[in-house]
């Protein structure tokens, strides 16, 4: 269960925290995710659902077909470097396939993550 509302609440046993991008979902699919896996109350009904659902689906919209390039990789500093050498040698000796190491500004990257977990399992 994800806990809605706009007040932080402690979590009880068996739910996980986290953070659902609404505006990516279909509006079935976010209606369902908003009244049955989230916690509201009073519970939202069908109309306040996709109220709050079409908020973020008109920002969503406004960033669809914007220009999608690679962001331009930046350059390490000597400290970044040397933690770069470090895990790749670490890859290396641990039969890691990782090649390269790129660093560039997230702001320029472009994501399509539906939902995030922040609660951490044990």
């Amino acid at each position: 269960n994800i806990r809605g509302g706009r007040e932080m609440t402690a979590m009880r046993p068996g739910e996980t925290g986290g953070v659902v991008l609404l505006g990516w979902k279909t509006r079935d699919r976010a209606l369902a995710l908003l009244q049955q896996d989230c916690e509201f109350d009073p519970p939202l009904n069908d109309h306040d659902a996709e109220v709050l659902w079409a908020r973020y689906r008109e920002r969503v919209n406004a960033v669809r077909g914007r220009p999608v390039r690679a962001p331009a990789p930046l350059v390490f500093t000597d400290d970044e470097q040397r933690l770069v050498a470090d895990f790749l040698q670490d890859q290396a000796r641990h039969g890691g396939n990782v090649r390269g190491v790129v660093k560039v500004d997230p702001l320029g990257l472009v994501a399509h993550q539906l939902e995030i977990t922040t609660a951490r399992t044990t």
